[in-house]
């Protein structure tokens, strides 16, 4: 599926470049089965996580600033959320630790078992539905994949002088990027295909 030229217009790195990006990233999401991860990936991430942070702390941060950089719908979108079941606002920077938290979780409390890793994913993707209605795009989350591993790659260079390790670690966590936004998707279209479904039914009972 094709971004909609409203949302082209909306990259600003160069545009070409980065659509063709998107669109190799959407087509392999939606016509490949996700492979679950292997255990020398999960080793590779586990092992250096808390090294990479706290090398880089704002690396979530910068991801997500340059996200809202290449499109200004994101910021629009997440400008003073419900991060919680408190209902408590938080402004879009502070969305950044949010991020950062839920893959510590993913990673480093749930050690990227394939289960809890797709159940925690999908259960987020469904809860952007509810940012539909302020412009809520799936394919932000695209954006934000190629602004992580930009980012990670910059990171990275400082990280390690070793250049194979280097090329390792940015191979594997973008295999755990790729896979957390693919059942992130999933748990989204599953929600929204039944949030249809039950309005289809309530069309069908209401009074003609």
């Amino acid at each position: 599926k094709k971004l909609s030229p409203r949302f082209e217009r909306f990259l600003s790195m160069p545009n070409r470049k980065m659509l063709t990006l998107l669109n190799t990233i959407r087509k392999k999401d939606s016509n490949c089965a996700q492979e679950p991860l292997d255990e020398k990936t999960k080793r590779i991430v586990i092992g250096e996580w808390k090294g990479i942070l706290a090398h880089s702390p704002e690396l979530f941060m910068c991801a997500w600033q340059r996200s809202a950089s290449r499109s200004a719908s994101i910021k629009k979108t997440f400008v003073n959320v419900d991060a919680s079941d408190d209902e408590v606002k938080i402004g879009f920077s502070e969305l950044s630790g949010v991020i950062q938290n839920f893959f510590n979780k993913i990673i480093l409390v749930q050690q990227l078992d394939e289960t809890q890793m797709r159940i925690t994913c999908e259960a987020l993707g469904a809860r952007h539905c509810d940012f539909v209605s302020r412009g809520f795009n799936s394919a932000f989350w695209d954006v934000f994949l190629v602004c992580m591993g930009e980012v990670l790659s910059e990171v990275l260079i400082s990280y390690t002088i070793d250049a194979g390790r280097r090329a390792e670690i940015g191979m594997a966590c973008e295999r755990v990027f790729a896979t957390t936004v693919h059942y992130m998707r999933t748990g989204y279209q599953e929600r929204r295909r039944r949030d249809t479904k039950a309005n289809d039914k309530s069309h069908d009972h209401s009074p003609s």
